[in-house]
């Protein structure tokens, strides 16, 4: 009934007559966005690490931290990299209130999931502490994903807890980051056997990604693991 009642609403005063990105007004679009933004979308590259969606070398199917290091995900992939119009709009998604970013990142991540024929049981959220998700008011990895489940009809399980406060991997190297992790995560929900899509806003080293990842696929017993994010940072890779 909800969900009818946003769509009327949504036909008399339709919220996007504005572009979310530029403000610029906009006929009706489901993309939310003005063309020029469009046009200017950092969009990935096709050629990329078959795990991680990193840069690779030559031929190389895999980056060089998924060959020494591989990590417990099956495929991890992202619409854009984390650059331009992209890295602030997620920006202000999270430390803005931005909230409705995530209906308008969500035709992306939608996009993507078909484009890479990911098959899932469940979308699972990256979560936040307790003391962030008060300070913060939500969960944007959570919005994304409600928004998502929305379009591509799979069910969302919050199936992890975080139960160590970390510090922000913003101002962390890869290694801290790998410890400052260490132990952050509880399996809340069963998950044995399922396919699992993990969402996040940013994949930047994939620190968060790689633990949580471990831990469902250690403890949980769960089947394949898939990562969707919006934003991808990429790291050149050394000769």
């Amino acid at each position: 009934m909800a969900n009818l009642k946003d769509k009327f609403l949504d036909l008399l005063f339709p919220r996007n007559f504005t572009c979310d990105f530029c403000g610029k007004e906009i006929d009706y679009s489901n993309t939310h966005i003005c063309e020029e933004c469009y046009n200017s979308l950092p969009w990935t590259e096709e050629k990329c690490c078959n795990k991680c969606g990193g840069v690779v070398l030559g031929e190389e199917k895999f980056c060089i931290h998924c060959k020494t290091s591989p990590p417990d995900f099956f495929m991890a992939r992202a619409p854009f990299e984390y650059k331009g119009v992209i890295a602030g709009k997620l920006k202000s998604f999270k430390y803005d209130n931005q909230r409705y970013l995530a209906e308008t990142f969500a035709p992306f991540l939608a996009k993507t999931y078909k484009d890479n024929f990911f098959d899932v049981d469940i979308i699972v959220p990256i979560p936040l502490h307790e003391k962030r998700l008060l300070s913060r008011g939500f969960n944007q990895a959570e919005l994304l994903a409600n928004e998502l489940s929305k379009l591509i009809d799979k069910p969302v399980v919050n199936a992890l807890s975080r139960i160590k406060e970390t510090q922000f991997q913003a101002s962390l190297n890869y290694d801290e980051r790998q410890e400052n992790l260490k132990d952050s995560f509880l399996i809340t929900k069963e998950v044995k056997s399922k396919k699992i899509l993990l969402i996040d806003d940013i994949f930047t080293t994939g620190a968060t990604i790689r633990t949580a990842s471990k831990l469902l696929r250690k403890k949980g017993e769960s089947g394949r693991i898939y990562v969707l994010t919006v934003g991808r940072t990429i790291i050149e890779q050394k000769i």
